[in-house]
């Protein structure tokens, strides 16, 4: 198993964002998260990489760390998609 998430909750304000979230992403799989506008995808994402602390529940990651590439209209020094992902992976393999 690469990711578990266990009853997974997130609240602003008295108002429930994300609710009793579980699931496990085995390792060597991928998985996709769907929903409308609002569902809290970005907000999931964000947990999963550590950028947001969940209200309540449990996220472990067996032997694997994450990485978060930002959304930008341009990218900086002149550098593609392709050159930014590779240092993410950079940062990843020097752990």
């Amino acid at each position: 198993m690469m990711m578990k998430v266990q009853n997974l909750g997130f609240d602003i304000n008295g108002k429930a964002l994300l609710q009793d979230m579980s699931f496990e992403v085995p390792e060597g799989s991928l998985f996709v998260i769907l929903g409308p506008n609002g569902a809290g995808k970005t907000l999931l994402l964000r947990c999963l990489a550590g950028l947001a602390k969940p209200t309540r529940g449990a996220i472990t990651q067996m032997e694997t760390s994450s990485a978060w590439v930002p959304l930008s209209q341009s990218l900086p020094f002149g550098f593609r998609v392709f050159d930014l992902v590779l240092m993410g992976r950079y940062a990843i393999q020097l752990g």
